[in-house]
């Protein structure tokens, strides 16, 4: 991926960044372009983006889903959900890039099709419930639906290759995060004993703390060192 993306300055005559609820969807914008990947695509999960792409503003999850829908209302993004994942395209960005897809690894998202669901409108819950009145009934299928939504613990290869699309993630190392959670009892969950529901988020957390020369993050598993691994597959 690369170090940064451009930006035009007919960014400050465009009628859509214009019309735009507010500043913090400009801001959302112009802060996820050095994100994307070579096609113009990003995960647009909500925490994601506030661990990746606003990690200093303390902006809530409803916040970004908020500038994200008025994005997608505008035009200047596209919104879409593949498997239950959501994911955002940057409109008309190849034209306004100098790219060169040799020299940056392929996009691993999902390209948006006849087969994925536009998402605008659809990820507040509170939003959609004040719209429409649901039957207890309907609720309850709604919210067990939402619980019913099984992690999937990565394979080590998909660890190593977020690792090598995001940089500043090199100072974990894949092999031992992977073990760390794949090998605790029960697999993948925290000190606690809670299950994982993003693995992503939690390798960030791995690369902040280690950052910071902390041994872990409140509820994460201890960082092991190479040795304790090997102890533990082999015991």
């Amino acid at each position: 991926m690369a170090e940064g993306r451009m930006l035009k300055k007919r960014i400050s005559k465009s009628r859509k960044f214009a019309a735009l609820a507010n500043d913090r969807a400009r801001l959302l914008y112009v802060m996820m372009l050095p994100h994307l990947d070579v096609a113009g695509r990003l995960e647009a999960t909500p925490d994601i983006l506030r661990a990746e792409v606003v990690p200093l503003l303390h902006w809530t999850e409803r916040t970004i889903q908020r500038a994200l829908n008025d994005l997608d209302r505008v035009g200047l993004i596209q919104l879409y959900a593949v498997n239950g994942e959501q994911y955002l395209q940057f409109t008309m960005f190849e034209k306004y890039q100098r790219l060169n897809p040799d020299r940056e690894a392929k996009s691993e998202i999902p390209v948006p099709d006849g087969n994925s669901q536009p998402t605008h409108g659809a990820r507040s819950e509170e939003s959609a419930l004040s719209k429409v009145k649901l039957s207890k009934d309907k609720l309850s299928k709604v919210k067990l639906s939402k619980k019913c939504r099984h992690f999937v613990p990565p394979s080590l290869e998909q660890v190593e290759s977020y690792i090598s699309q995001n940089p500043e993630l090199s100072n974990v190392n894949a092999d031992t995060f992977w073990k760390a959670y794949a090998t605790s009892d029960p697999p993948w969950t925290d000190t606690q004993g809670r299950a994982v529901r993003n693995w992503k988020l939690k390798l960030r957390t791995w690369s902040t703390y280690r950052q910071k020369g902390q041994t872990k993050g409140r509820h994460d598993r201890a960082f092991p060192t190479e040795s304790q691994i090997g102890e533990t597959i082999d015991g």
